[in-house]
């Protein structure tokens, strides 16, 4: 995995070492109320926290980054019955630069409910959908696809894997109070909604007329058969919902201070058994053909009217991916702090983040964040919390540049919301 780029880490880590070394001097009157780290992986010990008989914590955080088109022009290709590349050829090769295309995005939606057993110990429930996002192709095969350059001077390329991995589970939490701050452990099934993956394939053929061949070609593959193009036409009660729950996954969080959050780290979606995926379909085919003996370029892009999921013979195995999220809080007074966050993921990648929190007369917090990407891209994004003793809601929005501080290369929205209610 690459290293995290930007200006915005070597801020983070200096005004990290800052506040670190003032720590000491600040008074512990904080509330858990008064804290927000920015997702939602450690709702469960935050609502065994704050309740005294049961808690409903429910909240979405996402992002989205992609470095080839400006976020108007992606979304307008979205939107595109075809696909025109040579419309965006100049486009996409200027913002990529001398770097890959990339691509992807980590979104998770997360439910639980619990219930005060003992003045120490909780149980409750949960429900979670993620989709995990992220792919890379070479400059060089992109040069090809776009603009026709040759291939004679590179070797022959063959990748394929997954880019797109969407998943649900559901199950039970057992959380408790350590004294020094607060764990919960869950154990559930799971399965996947959508797995798609993008062969990438480029050879130089060893003939006088130099023939070259690029191609791209997407699959998807689902555990269940539902209609791709109208999924308003799903219906519920006709779903094989043991053929989507049919694997086993544990998570854990921690969450150190008692009076005050200092630090907490959650794993999720640990793996215990595996679960099958049995349906999939082509979703396009991408090929550049050339000749520099005479002369030749030609692409063809290929995308199927009617998207349809076929039965495979044999299912394929289906394993979820672990997802790792931590914080560290830096609290300077009563009203400031700042968090330090990151998430990784399998395709996503890895975030890393700073906010800085300012409560304001005990009831709102304003958020300002700064997150870079180990892609080199960057989110800048704000919100604002409300809270009382027994409601918070959250609502934090933004967007993100390709480059860093290039607000040329605005790219993609970045967005989070929850709340929670506490008795």
């Amino acid at each position: 995995m690459k290293g995290v780029k930007g200006k915005g880490l070597f801020l983070t880590i200096i005004i990290s070492i800052f506040f670190t070394t003032s720590f000491a001097l600040v008074p512990l009157e904080w509330d858990y109320r008064a804290f927000d780290d920015f997702n939602v992986e450690n709702s469960f010990n935050f609502g065994m926290r704050r309740s005294q008989l049961f808690f409903l914590e429910m909240g979405v955080d996402g992002n989205t980054n992609q470095n080839m088109l400006p976020l108007f022009e992606f979304m307008d290709v979205l939107g595109s019955d075809t696909i025109d590349l040579s419309k965006y050829s100049k486009t996409i090769m200027n913002n990529i630069g001398d770097g890959p295309a990339v691509g992807g995005g980590f979104v998770r939606g997360l439910g639980n409910f619990g219930l005060k057993i003992a003045p120490r110990m909780a149980v409750g429930v949960y429900a979670d959908a993620k989709l995990d996002a992220g792919f890379s192709i070479p400059n060089w095969i992109m040069e090809v696809l776009l603009e026709g350059n040759e291939l004679i001077k590179y070797p022959k390329y063959d990748e394929e894997g997954p880019i797109l991995d969407s998943s649900v589970s559901v199950g039970g939490m057992m959380g408790f109070d350590l004294g020094w701050g607060f764990a919960s452990f869950g154990v559930g099934a799971y399965g996947p909604l959508m797995y798609g993956t993008l062969d990438r394939y480029a050879e130089l053929n060893a003939t006088p007329t130099a023939a070259g061949t690029v191609s791209l070609d997407a699959t998807v593959y689902s555990p269940i058969d539902v209609d791709l193009m109208d999924f308003s036409n799903i219906k519920l009660e006709e779903l094989d919902l043991g053929g989507i729950f049919s694997g086993v996954k544990t998570d854990f969080s921690v969450v150190a201070g008692k009076d005050i959050p200092i630090c907490g780290v959650t794993v999720r979606d640990i793996p215990i058994t595996s679960a099958e995926l049995r349906y999939s379909a082509n979703l396009f085919d991408v090929s550049a053909t050339f000749t520099s003996n005479p002369p030749g370029f030609a692409t063809d892009t290929t995308i199927p009217d009617n998207i349809s999921l076929t039965k495979m013979g044999t299912p394929t195995e289906y394993w979820i991916k672990p997802t790792v999220s931590a914080f560290v809080n830096f609290p300077f007074s009563r009203y400031f702090s700042m968090v330090v966050h990151t998430n990784s993921s399998q395709l996503a990648g890895t975030y890393v983040g700073a906010s800085l929190n300012a409560n304001m007369a005990d009831a709102m917090i304003w958020t300002l964040d700064l997150t870079t990407s180990s892609d080199g891209s960057m989110m800048y994004s704000g919100g604002l919390a409300i809270h009382n003793d027994l409601n918070t809601i959250k609502v934090n929005g933004g967007i993100g540049t390709a480059k860093p501080f290039d607000f040329s290369t605005v790219t993609a929205p970045r967005f989070s919301i929850s709340t929670s209610i506490n008795f």
